[in-house]
């Protein structure tokens, strides 16, 4: 990413885009269900690192894709924001990542964007 952040690239030194949205992409591909980590309003993916450090030692090389979500971090702006679009994007970013029957976590604002992401895009319902 252009620019770039010394603090943000040491916690997330792989970002790449997907699907438009800045990701941290790190695991191994295996039978575990990878973790889409989504962040709540004015935070971005890296909120989520004390607990993928903490993953890595409890369950070394767990799929984790971390999101900053439109207009955080390092993804861009949209005009306008609503869960329906939003999810939409995350499931394109979760295809284009190649992971298949992902566990979503969310946080505050981030947690109502896998309410939106129900069938036809969900394997699985989501309950909670």
């Amino acid at each position: 990413m252009k620019g770039g952040n010394l603090a943000r690239d040491a916690v997330f030194p792989a970002e790449r885009l997907f699907a438009g949205l800045a990701c941290s992409l790190e695991g191994d591909t295996d039978h575990r269900p990878p973790l889409v980590l989504l962040h709540g309003l004015t935070f971005d993916g890296t909120m989520w690192q004390p607990a993928v450090s903490e993953l890595r030692a409890l369950d070394p090389g767990r799929r984790v894709l971390a999101v900053d979500l439109p207009g955080h971090g390092q993804s861009p702006a949209w005009p306008s924001y609503d869960f329906e679009a939003i999810a939409d994007r995350v499931h394109r970013a979760v295809r284009e990542a190649k992971l298949y029957s992902p566990v979503l976590v969310g946080h505050s604002a981030g947690a109502a964007s896998p309410n939106a992401w129900r069938p036809p895009r969900a394997g699985t319902a989501i309950r909670g």
